[in-house]
C-alpha cells in the first residue's frame, strides 16, 4: 500500500465528534507509538504531539532562510531550552539527554557564525 493511501486511510480512520469536529490523533495520523510513550514519559499530553512538531518545523524554517536566520537561531535555543528544562524536570540521563539539546543549540548558533559575516563582526572571535 502506498503512503499516500495510508495516510488518507488513518485520516478517515480518526473519529469524528459532532461537536468538535474533526480530531485527529497524532498517534493514528503519523503512526509512531514511540512518539505517544516518550510524550507520556516527559509528562506532556499526546495530543500535543503535532503541535510540537509544527512549532519546530516553523522555527527550522526561520532559521533556514538567510535574512531571518538570525531570528530562527534565537527561536531554537528557545525550543531547546525548554527540552533541557523539561529533562532536568524528569531527572532524565544528563549525558545522553540534556546535553545533546546543548550540542545542538551550540551547533546552530556555530552554523551561523560560519555563514553569516555580520554576527562574525558582532561576535569577533579574531585575534
Amino acid at each position: 500500500m502506498s503512503i499516500s493511501r495510508t495516510l488518507v486511510r488513518r485520516v478517515h480512520e480518526s473519529r469524528i465528534h459532532a461537536n468538535e469536529g474533526p480530531r485527529l490523533d497524532p498517534r493514528t495520523l503519523i503512526g509512531i507509538e514511540a512518539v505517544a510513550q516518550s510524550l507520556t514519559q516527559l509528562g506532556y499530553p499526546v495530543s500535543l504531539a503535532l503541535a510540537i512538531g509544527l512549532i519546530e518545523l516553523i522555527c527550522i524554517a526561520v532559521y533556514v532562510i538567510p535574512r531571518t536566520s538570525f531570528l530562527g537561531a534565537v527561536l531554537l535555543t528557545g525550543y531547546l531550552g525548554g527540552a533541557v528544562a523539561t529533562h532536568v524536570r524528569i531527572s532524565s540521563p544528563l549525558f545522553s539527554h540534556v546535553l545533546f539539546q546543548i550540542c545542538i543549540g551550540l551547533l546552530i548558533w556555530g552554523g551561523l557564525y560560519l555563514r553569516d559575516s555580520r554576527l562574525r563582526e558582532l561576535v569577533l572571535l579574531r585575534r
